[in-house]
């Protein structure tokens, strides 16, 4: 792991109140470099790191140097993430809109969910002519559910629909994403949580935009009304618009 950051090191030096001298990041990598140029005279010439953190140790300000580097690493790290959210989050709202386009106008069992985060991955890889239906067996009899295509349907028909961005949240070492859905007509706002997306996709940021398009997903369930949804279930069963699970 590197550890050299001569901005960060030129920075502490200079606020040193120990010190008369004001050096620049060049004066810096200068007295670096001299200390490189001395240790190949010896037996074991110094990498760039080992002279960095001696001339770190000789200006007394190593322990601080290292101290700030970990806090900067900690809070890039924070803000990495908190972009990677945002990014999905936005992510979730465009694939929304583009199922809003694909379908035509007019809490699920483990193996629908998979099967609606392939449709999510589906939609933002453009494919399109996604199943409405979802059907599956349950203790012997047939089953079946709006798949994510037929929620987004369901939504485009009932109309005047508002959608939040998903925010994200750790609950007990567990990332949550949460969205709100107004039902504008009739002055309904529902939330809608998710938690859990299948171990071994690929990228967080994937994972991100997952569990925000789901977390919009079980908003607008509960916004949409029956007759819709049956509208929906009936324009399916027609068009033969369905994927069967087991």
């Amino acid at each position: 792991m590197c550890l050299v950051n001569y901005e960060l090191a030129t920075d502490i030096y200079n606020n040193d109140t120990r010190n008369d001298e004001v050096k620049s990041v060049e004066q810096v990598k200068k007295d670096i470099n001299e200390i490189i140029s001395k240790s190949k005279l010896t037996p074991e010439p110094l990498t760039e790191q080992g002279a960095f953190m001696e001339w770190l140790l000789v200006n007394d300000i190593k322990e601080q140097y290292l101290k700030k580097y970990k806090e900067n690493k900690k809070e890039k790290k924070k803000e990495r993430i908190i972009m990677e959210q945002n990014n999905a989050a936005k992510n979730a709202i465009k694939i929304v809109e583009k199922t809003e386009r694909t379908v035509e106008p007019i809490e699920p069992i483990i193996a629908l969910d998979n099967l609606d985060e392939e449709m999510i991955l589906a939609m933002e890889q453009a494919q399109e002519d996604l199943p409405l239906i979802y059907t599956y067996k349950e203790k012997g009899k047939d089953k079946m559910v709006l798949s994510w295509a037929g929620i987004v349907k369901a939504m485009r028909l009932q109309g005047n629909i508002k959608i939040d961005p998903p925010t994200f949240q750790e609950v007990n070492g567990k990332l949550i994403a949460m969205c709100m859905a107004h039902d504008l007509e009739r002055n309904i706002s529902m939330p809608g949580i998710a938690e859990r997306a299948s171990a071994g996709r690929m990228g967080a940021e994937f994972k991100y935009t997952v569990l925000a398009s789901k977390a919009i997903r079980n908003a607008i369930k509960k916004i949409i009304d029956p007759y819709t949804l049956q509208k929906v279930m009936a324009e399916g069963k027609k068009r033969k618009s369905f994927v069967k699970v087991y």
